[in-house]
């Protein structure tokens, strides 16, 4: 038999400081006791007392009581769901139905306040943050940058089905080689400030994604779905226009500042959760139309210098996002659930079979062809007298790069 008190009972209690409510046990006796308790409903600690006559409800759906103290300023608040505790505050406290003019200008302050409150987090995380990480990323030193990239490889590998990145990588030597020449061809006239790492990575989702510090990831089902070398050119010309404008760098200091931000006002901040968000970051690709505006710039200044075609940019783009929907589509008629192969967990025991199922888009996203880029890219195409990137030999080569994984 329990020798907890007939007039304790459970709660949760605001304190005005805090943002989360915190669980408490009440005494209802000569007054309202709010206090922390042991298991037997002894109490450990008083954290306030308050009046009957000084109680007052507030709006509430009819299962809950919901008070606060009219002699407090920093807006407590207690909230009761337990019917015997009500039934006996109704009884103590008379004038707790109550809307006293000062109660009533009280809560208007607190609405006013919490409006303010959401318009200025709304304006710091839309528009604070982003310009935040404007002025960050180019400040960035390239070391420090290709570290951070360094950091999540093995994440993003692991979102592909794969224990590292190199596990992952195809090689072959003609492969490389030809790998090599196209980006050789935009770095032989492009400054940048680290070496590049662009390679080839085995997955069934066809696209391409840069992370920072120079590094470019190209699937191989990208490679498997183009039909000539100037389309595998564009893409990768536009990736490396992400690297040069730091896009990728830009994206993580925003995603961390907004999980930093969040946790601060959740009062649930730790390091481990800023970094988590901003690896998520990267494997949700999602640039705005203008970056991706200024990465298709890029790539077509490369492509005109180098006197290649820009419109076979375009026709990539364009199966890649026919090829996204129709795996979108099947992935929804089967199993009714959109769930991307990347959000998904992935272990050891598993990787052989993710690499075998059909792949979902995710990272496309950041790459879909809408009717003005398509129509960017065609504009573009203004020299008659093109050069392939690769010879056939060297296009075959690089197509073939995976044969041997």
């Amino acid at each position: 038999m329990s020798d907890k008190p007939r007039n304790l009972f459970n709660a949760r209690y605001m304190d005005g400081d805090k943002i989360r409510p915190m669980d408490v046990s009440i005494l209802i006796e000569d007054g309202l006791k709010i206090v922390e308790t042991d298991e037997l409903g002894k109490e450990i600690n008083l954290l306030a007392q308050w009046s009957y006559e000084d109680i007052r409800s507030h709006d509430a759906p009819s299962h809950i009581l919901i008070i606060s103290n009219i002699r407090n300023e920093n807006y407590e608040r207690l909230e009761i769901q337990n019917p015997e505790a009500i039934k006996q505050l109704k009884e103590n406290a008379p004038k707790m139905g109550r809307v006293e003019k000062a109660e009533a200008a009280k809560s208007h302050k607190i609405a006013a306040l919490s409006i303010g409150a959401l318009v200025s987090a709304a304006i710091i995380v839309i528009i604070a943050i982003p310009w935040v990480a404007d002025i960050a990323a180019p400040l960035v030193p390239p070391n420090i940058e290709r570290k951070l990239g360094d950091s999540v490889k093995d994440q993003i590998a692991q979102a592909f089905g794969h224990k590292t990145l190199e596990a992952g990588t195809c090689h072959s030597q003609e492969g490389d080689e030809a790998l090599a020449l196209m980006v050789n061809k935009i770095t032989s006239h492009v400054d940048f400030p680290y070496e590049l790492d662009v390679r080839v990575v085995k997955h069934k989702m066809p696209n391409a994604f840069a992370l920072p510090g120079g590094q470019v990831i190209i699937l191989n089902s990208m490679l498997d779905l183009s039909t000539h070398p100037d389309e595998v050119f564009g893409v990768l010309a536009h990736e490396l226009g992400h690297v040069k404008h730091k896009d990728g760098l830009r994206l993580i200091i925003q995603a961390a500042g907004r999980s930093f931000f969040i946790s601060m006002l959740l009062g649930d901040f730790t390091g481990s959760t800023v970094v988590v968000f901003a690896i998520q970051s990267l494997l949700h690709l999602s640039y705005s139309r203008e970056v991706e505006h200024q990465a298709d710039l890029f790539a077509i200044e490369q492509l005109k210098h180098h006197r290649i075609a820009t419109k076979p940019m375009g026709d990539l783009l364009e199966r890649m996002t026919a090829h996204m929907e129709e795996t979108m589509k099947k992935k929804f008629d089967d199993h009714g659930d959109s769930t991307t192969d990347v959000d998904k967990p992935h272990n050891d025991k598993t990787h052989e079979h993710d690499k075998n199922q059909p792949a979902k888009a995710s990272l496309l996203d950041s790459h879909p062809l809408t009717e003005n880029r398509k129509k960017l890219l065609s504009r573009a195409e203004t020299n008659t007298n093109t050069v392939p990137s690769l010879t056939q030999a060297e296009w075959i080569a690089l197509k073939n790069i995976c044969n041997d994984k």
